[in-house]
Parts: structure tokens; sequence; C-alpha cells
């Protein structure tokens, strides 16, 4: 019904003979009125029976995706006009060196000039985004992706986007004539694999909105997002990964999983504690072990500074277990590991344990939280250059405790941050080469 001025006073501002109204959608989902567009300009009459075909609603958002400081795989459920790399990524400003996705790249050499073979942003595509420390990317009147946009696959890894602000899981995101074609989907620090027809298992087997997805089919294939299972409940872009104090693991934009699906352990052990992934002497992944078959994330070495000593095509990881109530590491072993290489999926039907392996430098705080003074204490156990820092949340080097030659022994140090404002810190302790971190909170 569309009301028309009749002479009165409580009309005034309703249609004349002529005036043609314009329209409005509501959202109640969103609590958002979006201007809409009618198939036909229609002028106003007194009691006319007018038909519109369709109105149309051409709707704009704004959204912020987090971000943390290395690689981050992402895409976009809406994009604004401009959608070259240039213009959507200005807020990181110099925080972000890089952009990269399946078959291109697009590099800031210098703050705002950004070259590379893709410098604009697609809504089909995946993103690895590069960042020197975490900040939100704020996307301003940003358009809608169409939910039913035809994906078109090769056979191999597709780095390709999920349409929608929400989530689905993978078994019924994918077509029921497409499914048995795709292997397994990767994604930031998680993965999940398709072990028989319509069985699959993994950490991560959801699709949402803002991750990018790396789909490995076995042939070509063409499909649209099945959302009529679209749970509506927003994810923001953290997975929420957790590790043990002093094995973090920087992400990169080179990653295998290993799905392990037995763990023997003895009775030396106790079942609670951490499956860790080394190449040589650097941690390259971490999962806790729950029991069951978990993917274990194996980062590769991709050009980037902090990915050195990273796996490369070819090198085969090793395994420790880490108890959760001992802090002692216990080896691995598997019959055959398979090689690492990008994007590689791989099951190891068990893992055994074999010889302990005390674990001689564990890097504690107390009191933690603190207010003003903590104390930082560790064992050396051979001699060599050692060095204590702090860093913000930001990653921003705000006080070095100690740079020196030590020889072995207990060590401690105490931090005074009565002139830091309150919040998360990170002390970073370095031993010939060797890093170990420990979260720090300070609450005044």
């Amino acid at each position: 019904p569309v009301r028309g001025n009749d002479g009165g006073g409580f009309t005034e501002g309703y249609m004349l003979f002529g005036d043609i109204p314009t329209f409005k959608i509501f959202d109640a989902s969103e609590n958002a009125y979006y201007s809409a567009t009618p198939s036909d300009d229609i002028p106003w009459s007194n009691n006319a029976f007018n038909w519109l075909d369709s109105l149309q609603a051409i709707s704009v958002l704004d959204y912020c995706i987090e971000l943390h400081s290395g690689a981050n795989l992402i895409s976009f459920f809406a994009l604004p006009e401009d959608v070259s790399v240039q213009s959507v990524m200005s807020p990181l400003g110099e925080n972000i060196s890089g952009v990269i996705t399946e078959g291109g790249a697009c590099s800031q050499i210098t703050p705002g000039n950004w070259v590379g073979s893709q410098c604009s942003l697609s809504p089909e595509k995946g993103y690895w985004v590069i960042l020197n420390s975490n900040i939100d990317l704020c996307l301003n009147d940003a358009y809608f992706t169409d939910p039913a946009f035809l994906y078109n696959l090769h056979s191999g890894a597709n780095l390709i986007s999920f349409p929608s602000e929400f989530s689905v899981s993978v078994p019924d995101a994918f077509p029921d004539n497409i499914e048995v074609a795709i292997t397994g989907v990767i994604t930031e620090g998680g993965a999940c694999s398709q072990i028989e027809p319509g069985t699959w298992v993994g950490s991560h087997c959801y699709f949402h909105g803002t991750h990018g997805y790396w789909v490995i089919t076995t042939k070509s294939v063409a499909f649209t997002y099945d959302l009529s299972t679209l749970g509506r409940i927003k994810s923001n872009n953290s997975f929420g990964l957790t590790f043990p104090n002093g094995f973090e693991v920087r992400q990169s934009t080179h990653q295998a999983f290993y799905f392990i699906e037995n763990l023997n352990l003895g009775n030396e052990t106790s079942n609670e504690g951490w499956i860790l992934a080394y190449h040589g002497n650097t941690l390259v992944g971490a999962r806790q072990w729950a029991g069951e078959i978990i993917d274990i994330p194996v980062m590769g070495y991709d050009g980037y500074t902090y990915s050195k000593g990273y796996l490369k095509t070819g090198d085969i990881p090793s395994f420790k277990y880490l108890d959760h109530y001992s802090g002692k590491l216990t080896n691995l072993y598997n019959t055959v590991t398979p090689q690492w290489e990008n994007n590689g999926m791989y099951i190891l039907s068990a893992l055994e344990a074999g010889n302990v392996i005390p674990q001689e430098i564990i890097l504690n705080a107390y009191p933690n939280p603190f207010n003003p003074v903590t104390t930082l204490s560790f064992s050396v156990a051979s001699e060599g250059m050692l060095q204590l820092s702090i860093y913000n949340i930001s990653g921003q080097l705000v006080s070095e405790l100690a740079h020196e030659y030590r020889t072995p022994g207990s060590v401690e140090y105490n931090w005074d941050a009565g002139n830091h404002p309150s919040g998360v810190y990170f002390a970073q302790l370095n031993i010939n080469g060797t890093y170990y971190t420990q979260k720090l909170v300070l609450m005044k």
C-alpha cells in the first residue's frame, strides 16, 4: 500500500498524482535497510493496482577481518567498487608487504606502490596476506558476492573463496554430484580430508566467512556452494589456534598436513599433550592430541624470513610428543613418513613412542599476571650466546633484558614494567639460535 495526500494535515508528504515512489528492503538478520531498484518506474495514482516484476536491492556493508602477523589465508564475501589491492589494502599501511593468490602476487615495494601480476582482487579467489604485525583489515561500502557464483576448478589445488559471511560444513557445502571428486580442503592451519566417500575427517571441516580455501580435486569440476544448511552465526577470521608455551609456530603460506590416526605412547607418558613436528631442530607444526585422528599442520619455506628453517619439497619432518604435565619430549616414529610438499595431505596410521628427551629449557615467569615486576627463570644446558627480549602484542621490542654469553646453570632476570601500560607482552629467549616464548600479562 502506497499512501496518497488527501489534503488532510496528517497526509502531508504523502504521494501526489504522478509521483514515483522509491523503495527499501529491511533485513531483520542485520537490522539494516537497503535501497531497492524497481523493475519499472510507475507513477502513483489513487486506487491503482500496479505490478512490479522485481525489487533489486544492491546492498552494501562495512566489515572487518581480523589479521595476525605473518601469513593470513583470507577471502572476501563482499568487496567495494574499487577492487585494486592498493585501495583495499590501504588501511593496513606499511604493515602489509604482499598479497599472494593462485598463480599470481602483488607486492608493496614502497608505501602505496604495488606491483605484480595480480593487483586486483576477485570475489571467487582466496588470498595469502603477509603482515608485519597484528591488525584488522576493514572494508567500507562493500557489495555482497553472489552466493550462486559458479566456481570452475581444475584438477589439483584451487585457491578459492567462500561467498558468505556465515558457516556451513564441508560435506554439506559440496553438491553430491561433485563431492566424490574432492579429496580434501585446506585452510590456514587446518584441513579436512575425505578418507572414503562421504566420510570427512580433520580439524577444520567447516567453511567460514572471510577464510580462504585450497580445494584439492581429482578432475576438473564446476560447482556452486550448497548454502541450504548455512548457519546464521558469523565467525571472525581467527581459528583460535593455540600452542603450548615455548612452542609457538609462525604460519607460512606453504603448508602440508600429516593426519595421525593412532598414537602409541606406552606406559611412560600420559595421553594428554601435543604432537610436535620438526625439521631438524626447527619446530614447524603442532597440534594437541585428543585421542582420535588429528591433522598436524607442517609449515614450509615460502621465501619470507619468518619461515627460515621450515621444510622444502622433498624434506621429511620428524615428530615428538610433549607431555602436558611433565614437560618431557618423546621421540615418535613411523615406518614410512611421506616427503613434504606444499598443500600435501598424508595419513600416518600410527606413531610409536621412542626414547624420552628431557625438556632442558623451560621459560617460566612468576608472578604472571604481574604488577609491575615479574621474574623470568630458566636453565641453560650448554654454554653459548643468550638473548632475552620483551615484545608487546604488536611485535614491537619494548625491552632487552639480556644479550650475553652464559655458561650452564639456572638463570633469573627481573622485568620492571612500571613504565609500560597494562596488556599482553611476550618474553622471547634466544639460546644459540633456538627460540622459546612466554606470554606475560601486566595488570595495573
